[in-house]
């Protein structure tokens, strides 16, 4: 900001109440004071822009750094998932075979009764037929 030595001294005057002349020490204090602040205005904007560039540069590495560890977690929690479902697969398989096994077990003990029993009624209708025979050879022996 360049200052206006006119204006500075109307406002002095106006404000103040205190006349300067241009040669005055005070306005030559106060334009070294706006060179040297004009000086550090400029290193302070070129700081803030490199700072801009800065934090621009972090947020990108930060924004590539969680897309990277997000895909991870989704690679990651997709893998787990299909591992416990082929688990989930193995075991539901292994019980479903236990249960064949169970109800075959059941079937053949079953079948083992029903043949047994079929024996045991084929050897009693023959032993009622040959009681019936003896019991009439008996009789017609009889009469």
């Amino acid at each position: 900001m360049v200052l206006d030595r006119d204006e500075i001294i109307q406002i002095i005057a106006k404000d103040f109440g205190i006349l300067l002349t241009k040669d005055d020490p005070v306005l030559a204090v106060l334009a070294v004071h706006d060179v040297v602040l004009g000086y550090y205005t400029n290193e302070v904007n070129i700081n803030i822009e490199r700072l801009k560039k800065n934090l621009e540069f972090i947020s990108d590495q930060h924004q590539a750094h969680t897309k990277t560890l997000s895909e991870s977690l989704i690679v990651k929690a997709v893998q787990q998932i299909s591992e416990e479902s082929q688990n989930f697969q193995k075991n539901l398989h292994l019980l479903l075979e236990q249960e064949h096994q169970r109800h075959q077990i059941m079937l053949e003990a079953l079948t083992e009764r029903s043949e047994l029993a079929n024996k045991q009624a084929t050897i009693a209708m023959w032993v009622a037929v040959v009681f019936s025979l003896v019991s009439m050879v008996t009789i017609a022996v009889i009469l």
